[in-house]
C-alpha cells in the first residue's frame, strides 16, 4: 500500500522542510498589509473622537496621525480612500475589534492617546473613548486610568489654590514645630 504525503519544499540554506505555501510567503508584503489594516483602524478612531469633540479633520492630518503613529512614511492609497470615507459608530468598533489584537497594550493605548491629544473630554466623547478601548481589547481600569489623566478630579480643582502656598506656610516648616514634645 501506498502513503501518500503532502508536497513540500527544502530550503537549500539550512535543510529545514516547509509547507508549499511557503514559497509564496513574503514577510514585507504581508507587515505592509497589516500596517495599512492598522492605519485605517486608528484613522477611523481619530475620525469618531474628532467627530466626538465636534473637531473637523482633513485628510492630511489624518494621514499625519497614521504616518506618524505607526512609524511608516506614506499610507498606501487604498488606505487613504477608507480613511477619506468616514463608517459608522458600531462598524469602526467593530474594526476596532478585528485589528486591535494585533497591538500590544502599549500599541492600543498610543492609538487611544493619540486620537484623544490633551485636551479635556465631554462626557459624550468619554464614553466613546471608553468603548473604543474596551473594543480594542484594554480592561475598563487601563481605559479608565488613561481617561483619568484628561479629566481633572473635582477635588483637584478644590485643593489647587493650596497647593500654591509658599512652602514657608506649610504645616511640617522646621520653625512650626514645638520646642517639647510628649517623647521629651
Amino acid at each position: 500500500m501506498l502513503d501518500t504525503h503532502e508536497s513540500y519544499v527544502e530550503c537549500q540554506t539550512c535543510s529545514n522542510a516547509y509547507q508549499e505555501q511557503a514559497i509564496d510567503h513574503d514577510p514585507r508584503r504581508d507587515h505592509a498589509i497589516k500596517m495599512a489594516a492598522i492605519a485605517s483602524m486608528a484613522g477611523q478612531v481619530m475620525i469618531h473622537v474628532a467627530h466626538s469633540r465636534g473637531a473637523d479633520l482633513t485628510i492630511e492630518q489624518i494621514k499625519k496621525f497614521t504616518c506618524g503613529l505607526l512609524d511608516i512614511k506614506k499610507l498606501p492609497e487604498e488606505t487613504e480612500a477608507q480613511l477619506s470615507t468616514p463608517i459608522d459608530r458600531s462598524r469602526m468598533l467593530n474594526l476596532v475589534r478585528e485589528r486591535g489584537d494585533e497591538l500590544t497594550a502599549r500599541g492600543r493605548e498610543l492609538v487611544l492617546r493619540a486620537a484623544l491629544g490633551d485636551e479635556a473630554i465631554a462626557p459624550s466623547t468619554q464614553t466613546l473613548v471608553f468603548e473604543i478601548g474596551v473594543a480594542m481589547g484594554l480592561t475598563p481600569a487601563h481605559v479608565s486610568g488613561i481617561l483619568a489623566e484628561l479629566i481633572p478630579p473635582p477635588i483637584a480643582e478644590e485643593l489647587a489654590p493650596q497647593s500654591r502656598r509658599p512652602a514657608e506656610e506649610t504645616v511640617f516648616a522646621p520653625s512650626k514645630v514645638p520646642a517639647a514634645s510628649v517623647w521629651d
